[in-house]
């Protein structure tokens, strides 16, 4: 009977052994290049892809697809826990972001890898996409609510067949995260995240605590933070703080006035009278026509404020718009449109 008992203890734990090596060889990496808009060059990794359940609640319904990326250390005995990096957005994908961040993560790549996992519902990650209104007449006024509500329905029903977006959620990202960490066989890793990516930081900690070893959270989002309806009220705050250092300072004054004035007066220019202005590609340097209308202004404005780097840019650029060249304003414009579009 002992002897029956060892053996059957045996048996199981070989075979416990076996699954267990089995769950960590779900995810089979080959070599990939990642390329990102406004990136210089590609970013050598090991590309993959991984299947859950869109409900994780219901493991034999419809699966999905997850793109995961993994950029190897230059050691050649890494480290066990690797460093998650968590992009912004909400929308943004991990794996095509990573390429323009890329510089900030070389120390660390010194002994540890970079796991990339794009979000269900971008990149490459099971993507839900809507068809965005056409902009390419400046002059043509942009839907108001109502249609705005029709558009969102219509994509909604339309993405009926293939998705349940009631599962694309934060919650659903973190299950999503926690399923490749075990397949991967990682005890923690370490999360590095900006923007929305420190609001899903909060809630992996949260829901994981044993599971992270360190996190880094670049501009955090509270959680108490409505995602979405208090973006202007704060963006509102952070320009007129902003604005009101550059009218109190005596240089930045004589320079450039007041730049919440002249914020104002072109916002009502380009309301009344929008246009499309013709200006080198600062990119390409081939000439292209750029909308000269206050979406343009507002947008660029509000990205802009993101950082101080380029919000000290504002001053100078609203005033160089005002006095008639609107070049400057609308060559960042482009860049930062096209990283978002592309």
């Amino acid at each position: 009977m002992i002897g029956l008992t060892r053996f059957f203890l045996f048996a199981l734990c070989t075979l416990l052994a076996l699954a267990g090596a089995d769950a960590h060889a779900e995810i089979a990496f080959t070599d990939c290049e990642l390329t990102s808009p406004g990136a210089v060059g590609g970013t050598k990794a090991q590309c993959a892809s991984f299947d859950v359940p869109e409900n994780h609640g219901l493991p034999g319904g419809r699966m999905i697809t997850l793109n995961i990326a993994k950029v190897s250390a230059r050691a050649g005995e890494p480290k066990a826990d690797p460093i998650l990096f968590l992009a912004g957005g909400p929308g943004q994908a991990a794996v095509e972001s990573y390429p323009q961040v890329a510089p900030a993560f070389r120390a660390l790549l010194a002994d540890r890898d970079v796991i990339l996992i794009d979000q269900r519902g971008t990149g490459k990650s099971h993507p839900l996409r809507c068809p965005l209104p056409d902009a390419s007449d400046p002059a043509a006024p942009l839907p108001d609510r109502d249609e705005l509500q029709r558009l969102a329905r219509a994509c909604l029903d339309a993405l009926d067949d293939t998705s349940d977006v009631a599962y694309y959620t934060t919650r659903d990202y973190i299950a999503d995260l926690e399923a490749v960490r075990q397949s991967l066989g990682i005890e923690q890793w370490n999360l590095v995240g900006g923007s929305y990516g420190t609001r899903v930081g909060l809630s992996y900690i949260q829901a994981h605590p044993t599971r992270i070893r360190t996190a880094v959270l670049d501009g955090v989002v509270p959680q108490d933070l409505a995602l979405g309806q208090d973006h202007g009220l704060n963006l509102d705050v952070a320009l007129k703080a902003q604005f009101d250092r550059c009218r109190d300072d005596s240089a930045c004054s004589a320079a450039f006035g007041d730049p919440s004035r002249t914020l104002e007066e072109l916002r009502r220019r380009y309301r009344e009278a929008p246009t499309t202005v013709i200006i080198p590609d600062p990119r390409s340097h081939h000439p292209v026509e750029v909308a000269l209308n206050h979406e343009t202004l507002a947008g660029t404005v509000r990205l802009y404020a993101y950082s101080p780097e380029t919000m000290a840019l504002l001053p100078l650029l609203l005033h160089q718009a005002r006095e008639g060249d609107p070049q400057p304003l609308l060559a960042q414009a482009r860049m930062i449109f096209s990283e978002i579009e592309e």
